[in-house]
This record gives structure tokens, sequence and C-alpha cells, in this order.
């Protein structure tokens, strides 16, 4: 989210200077997935429900994004309808025209539902991504897709099922990104629901975010669970809680996950002014005792490896 506190810093120095230091290491990537917390879009038609925080960036932010190597934005979250449906539109127009794909979001609940297949040297790896129900963003704040309507792919057990069974076809590897779980808060039970059911369905690997920190690793039938990846450019002004966000490296071959690296990356902004950057020294050491001693009371049995949390499967 290219905007908010760090719009000032951004005009100055240009929409890529946020994602400066990480470009390196999205660019060296087959495919490089962000969820795109905000709208890009110029449209100024706010969300007319109370809303503490409506945030959109710029559409100069897209040209900064497919210059860093993004290949595929996630669009179900709590803020991707704070411009309406307006902004939504204009957002995914942005994107077609940038050759970015999308999923998570769309004009009808099947194309919101629609996940996408990749192919890298023979091997299909499918995605799909869902938002966890709050309540109010369904019946108040209409965001969610339903039979004919725009909007987000809703995290159920009737979508998880469906879909995953659909995507299984044609693909050899199935990842869920899921939006869901409480900010700053512990992994909670409709995370660990939600997460084991996609599992049970046929997920191979299941990745989260919204929570704005980092959270534990599980193993769930020798399926891994990333409940929470943290931040990457959130440009608010940022609290303690926020330091870590993680990039989780998977490392795909012959058809399966070989292994997945976490490496951190120092978010809050009253650190890095609103240009994250990897963490070194040790921040990642203690990075890496912390996330590893919490992860491996899940059952993931991480270990380091050339000084990078590494999880083998």
């Amino acid at each position: 989210m290219l905007g908010d506190a760090g719009e000032k810093i951004i005009h100055k120095n240009g929409f890529e200077y946020p994602l400066k230091a990480l470009k390196g290491i999205m660019k060296e990537a087959d495919l490089t997935i962000i969820n795109a917390e905000a709208p890009i879009t110029y449209t100024n038609n706010k969300i007319n429900i109370p809303k503490k925080y409506i945030y959109k960036s710029h559409p100069k932010a897209l040209i900064a994004l497919k210059d860093s190597g993004i290949d595929l934005c996630t669009l179900a979250n709590n803020h991707i309808l704070d411009y309406q449906t307006e902004g939504l539109y204009d957002f995914i127009k942005r994107l077609d025209e940038s050759k970015i794909n999308y999923i998570g979001a769309g004009k009808t609940e099947s194309e919101a539902r629609q996940g996408i297949v990749y192919i890298f040297n023979n091997v299909r790896i499918g995605f799909l991504n869902y938002m966890q129900n709050y309540g109010k963003y369904d019946k108040e704040m209409n965001f969610f897709a339903h039979a004919g309507k725009r909007g987000i792919a809703m995290l159920t057990a009737n979508n998880l099922k469906n879909d995953i069974a659909k995507i299984k076809k044609y693909c050899d590897i199935t990842i869920v990104i899921n939006h869901w779980g409480n900010n700053y808060k512990k992994i909670n039970n409709k995370q660990k629901k939600y997460g084991h059911m996609a599992i049970d369905y046929g997920a191979d690997i299941v990745i989260g975010h919204h929570p704005h920190i980092y959270q534990e690793a599980e193993i769930y039938n020798k399926k891994p669970i990333i409940y929470s990846i943290g931040n990457f450019v959130f440009n608010t002004p940022g609290r303690s809680s926020m330091k870590y966000g993680v990039i989780a490296k998977m490392n795909i071959m012959k058809s399966k996950c070989e292994y997945i690296d976490f490496i951190p990356i120092i978010t809050q902004n009253r650190i890095v002014n609103f240009q994250p950057r990897l963490a070194t020294g040790e921040e990642k050491k203690f990075f890496n005792r912390q996330f590893i001693e919490r992860s491996n009371k899940l059952g993931a049995e991480i270990e380091v490896v050339h000084n990078i949390a590494r999880l083998k499967l």
C-alpha cells in the first residue's frame, strides 16, 4: 500500500523508492506475488459507510510494481473496495493494461473465486485467494461477491471445497492465500480452522496475511500453513509490533515444493523511513530464533541453513 503517511516522501523520491531495497529479491524469482492492500486509482469516491482507515494508491505506483517484477496481485482484502466499485474496476483495468495478473476479486462471484495456474518447466502451480468474513464487510460494507455481484472472494468451507477441487484438475501444486486473522494478534481459531480445512480439501500450501505482523508456520497433515507473513510495503506511520515482515520464498522442483525459506525484512516505517529492507546481523538472528521456536511447536521443524530459516518439506 503505497500511500497514506508515506505519500509525501514517495512523491519526493519517486514511487519506486519504497520497493528499491527489495527489488533484487523480487526480480530474481520466477513468480513474485503480493497482496495489493488498496486500489490503485485516481478515483476519489470513498466508501460512504464509516470506516476508520480508507486507503488507495496513486496510479504511478503500478509502474513501480511492474518494474519491481510483480507478477500476481491478490485482491481479497479489507481495503480493495475503499473507493467503491469504481475504484476496484479502475484498478482491475490498470492491472490488465500493465499485464499484472490478479485473483480474489472480480465483477462477479465466479470471477472473484476463479484461480490462476502458472506453468514452469512443466510444473503447474495453481493459486486461489480469499478473505475471512468479518461480518460488517459483508452486510454493511458490501465487499463480498455473491451470485451475479462484484466483490471479493469469501473464505468459506464450500468455496474452499469446490474451488480447490476445480483447480486441482489443472495443476500439480495448489496454493491458497488467505486474508484472515486479527490485527497485531496471535493465530486465532478461525485461521486454524480454515487453514486445516484448505489442506483437508486438497491444498498443498496455505499462506496468510492481514494481521500486519508475522505469525508462525505450521505443518498440518504434512503440508505447510504460513499463518501471516506480516507487512511488506505498507505506508502507515507504523508501530513497534510491526518491525518484521517475512518474504516466503518457495522452491518448487519436479511437482513438489522442496522447501520454503523465510526471509525477514524490516518494515517498521519509523526505522526504515518507508523503504523496507532485508533484516541483517542481530535483527536476523533474533527473528530466526523467535520464528523457529514458535513454529517448531506447531510441528514445522525449521532449521537455519546459510543463515536463513528453512522449512524442508
